[in-house]
């Protein structure tokens, strides 16, 4: 006759013993996979987007040919990595937009750039936007307060092959830019003509969704840096 312990048989404290390494196996198992995550976290790319004062630069000479007067205007904007791990930057956008911002950002692709740019910590490079928009339009902005706003996005993969994308939205402040002080020089050198805009959807960090972007079937960007 099999000898009970604590009321229970032998078979029946094998079976507890089993359910028990087995429950410790499974929070193991938790536990690696959240320390996992976690380590993602902390290590891996952040990309970020920003500009260099003092934001928009608006060119005062008209221009006329074949068209109506035309002025070029550009920002310049920087690239950089600011995580742990290196980044691949697979594509960027900037683009101008007049007028009130939709809920959803209006990216058009076609002006954005296809890229291959690979940088580690620290790293960044930086995007020169240009355009050419006409005087009057630009009048309508500067006299009757119509606003401009500067937007874009910049896709990269992490080390853990993760794809990601960065936004970045700023809206121009016709105020900065007092003509008064460009003859007397007295604008100061860092200003900031470019504000952060606080519109839900256009400044984040964020994982992307299968098939958004560029690189998702190019199979040399499974293996970052």
């Amino acid at each position: 006759m099999t000898e009970l312990f604590l009321g229970l048989s032998p078979t029946a404290w094998t079976a507890i013993l089993t359910l028990v390494l087995a429950v410790i196996a499974v929070v193991q198992v938790c536990i690696y996979l959240n320390q996992l995550a976690t380590n993602k976290e902390i290590e891996r790319a952040y990309v970020t987007m920003s500009h260099y004062p003092p934001g928009l630069i608006i060119n005062p000479d008209i221009h006329t040919f074949n068209g109506p007067p035309s002025q070029n205007v550009r920002v310049l904007v920087r690239i950089r990595n600011r995580g742990n791990t290196p980044a691949l930057v697979t594509f960027t956008l900037v683009q101008f937009h007049f007028g009130p911002l939709p809920a959803i950002p209006p990216y058009d692709e076609t002006k954005g750039q296809i890229m291959d740019a690979s940088f580690a910590k620290d790293g960044k490079f930086n995007v020169v936007a240009f355009w050419t928009i006409p005087t009057d339009t630009l009048k309508r902005m500067s006299v009757g307060g119509e606003p401009l706003f500067i937007f874009g996005y910049a896709d990269y993969i992490d080390r853990f092959k993760d794809r990601h994308r960065v936004g970045w939205a700023r809206r121009y402040d016709r105020f900065i830019e007092v003509p008064d002080l460009y003859a007397t020089g007295k604008l100061p050198k860092n200003r900031n003509n470019l504000p952060f805009v606080t519109t839900p959807g256009y400044n984040y960090d964020r994982k992307r969704k299968k098939g958004e972007g560029h690189d998702w079937e190019n199979t040399a960007y499974e293996h970052p840096p």
